[in-house]
């Protein structure tokens, strides 16, 4: 298991992992039950707002998360949606009067439209809507606008640019359509400038746009961009694979920097550094210089300035079990830690080489960042009473196998704890069974083994 994500942001280096962890909230999660993470905003109460995807026996579904402060979930709702893909986004924010709004891509008898659910504060809909007039269209990502309503970026059939501008009551104001651009890569940005108007960057075509979508300019580029946002200044940064621009506000050409990075998303942070977020995280100042970057064994898809920190959202591919949504924040210099322990998993009862049969353990395994030794433990009556299984274990081992001795029970739970800080643990969420591979009576000197459950005997 990876260690996780080092100080990517490299602001207070000086600092200690102890002064920093004392100062301000920070955590990883990883939801279970949905496979990706889109889209991550803060909310009001400090908490955050969660879109992505999940797959189920009944088809896939658009969830809509909300978190508190610790990313802990308070509440999920789920919508019908459209198949996992690269190109099938969701998005959501909170809106103005405390709720939220939902943009996703929804399926029907081969049509593919945009829908938007508008929610309440505690997730309850208030309206739904679906947008399209044409076989397809694609939701990829939305915004709200100073005037309260929002505007909604998607692709419509196959490879051209819709934006779609609403009220606050999903009413539609205005829409345009850009295009075409090449199906496969259908990646592009639109942002509302502090003008009121809109520019639009996709591949080597960036438009401007007045309040009401009419057209004011188009320029052409050499490169290929997908990300643009703007400066205090009113100037804008483009990100593109492996690329990044500067321009003034009618799009001429400030300063452009090679990077080996294909971003899924830009931030300009408070002082305007740059962040570029993929498979790593990147930071440069406002004039192109890298500060420092860090791989990441993960994807992210979205990245906020809060508060005190930051936070990204996306998913871990390469899972034990399964794909997960993923979910850090880091404090202000970069530093988190966590300890998360992923469902122990129960290996092939055993195997016979010729006629010696292998036991064959248990996995326990676990993620951590900023830990260096954990104590294992495990309870046999739900959490009752707890035996140790290793002290100041390794923590950057990620695994360790276990074979159970004794009799089985339904009531088994897993407990990994930091050995510094006993306090700082995790333990399986629900009771599992725990079987032993042979148990064992002696009588008289005489051993006589049983599988589990008295099914058979051998005597050894």
């Amino acid at each position: 298991m990876a260690q996780g994500i080092a100080m990517f942001f490299c602001a207070i280096l000086v600092l200690s992992s102890i002064t920093a962890s004392a100062q301000t909230v920070n955590f990883e999660k990883l939801l279970h039950e949905t496979e990706v993470l889109f889209s991550v905003a803060q909310t009001v109460d400090k908490g955050y707002i969660l879109s992505g995807l999940t797959g189920e026996d009944e088809g896939s579904f658009v969830k809509l998360i909300k978190t508190d402060a610790y990313g802990d979930t308070i509440w999920t709702q789920r919508y019908p949606g459209i198949g996992r893909t690269d190109y099938y986004r969701t998005s959501a924010i909170q809106t103005s009067d405390g709720g939220y709004l939902l943009a996703a891509t929804k399926e029907e008898s081969e049509n593919r439209d945009i829908f938007l659910i508008k929610t309440d504060a505690h997730g309850e809909t208030v309206w739904q809507k679906n947008y399209g007039d044409s076989l397809e269209e694609k939701s990829w990502s939305m915004q709200q606008t100073y005037d309260g309503g929002y505007l909604i970026e998607a692709i419509k059939d196959i490879n051209n640019i819709y934006l779609l501008k609403i009220d606050t009551a999903g009413q539609v104001e205005w829409e345009k359509e850009f295009g075409p651009i090449r199906s496969f890569d259908v990646r592009y940005q639109a942002i509302q400038t502090a003008d009121s108007g809109y520019v639009i960057i996709s591949r080597s075509r960036f438009y401007k746009l007045a309040q009401n979508g009419d057209s004011l300019w188009t320029k052409s580029f050499d490169d290929r961009y997908h990300l643009v946002q703007e400066l205090s200044d009113r100037n804008l940064i483009l990100a593109g694979e492996n690329i990044l621009l500067k321009t003034d506000p009618i799009g001429e050409e400030l300063w452009r920097q090679e990077l080996e990075i294909n971003p899924n998303n830009l931030l300009i942070t408070n002082n305007e550094d740059i962040i570029l977020a993929s498979d790593k995280l990147m930071r440069l100042n406002e004039e192109g210089t890298e500060i420092c970057s860090l791989e990441l064994d993960g994807f992210a898809y979205d990245i906020v300035q809060d508060d005190d920190g930051f936070v990204f959202c996306g998913e871990l591919p390469e899972m034990p079990l399964e794909r997960r949504g993923w979910l850090v924040k880091t404090e202000e210099n970069g530093f988190y830690k966590s300890l998360i322990l992923l469902q122990p998993q129960k290996l092939p009862d055993s195997w016979w080489y010729g006629k010696i049969r292998i036991l064959v353990p248990y996995e326990i395994a676990w993620r951590s960042h900023n830990v260096q030794e954990i104590n294992i433990e495990y309870s046999e009556n739900n959490g009752i009473e707890w035996n140790s299984l290793e002290e100041s274990y390794p923590a950057g081992e990620g695994s360790y196998l276990w074979v159970p001795e004794g009799f089985p029970t339904s009531e088994g739970l897993i407990k990994i704890s930091e050995a510094a800080n006993p306090d700082f643990s995790d333990q399986t969420e629900n009771p599992f069974l725990i079987v032993r591979n042979h148990d064992y009576i002696a009588i008289n000197d005489i051993k006589m083994y049983f599988s589990n459950f008295g099914a058979g005997s051998h005597n050894p």
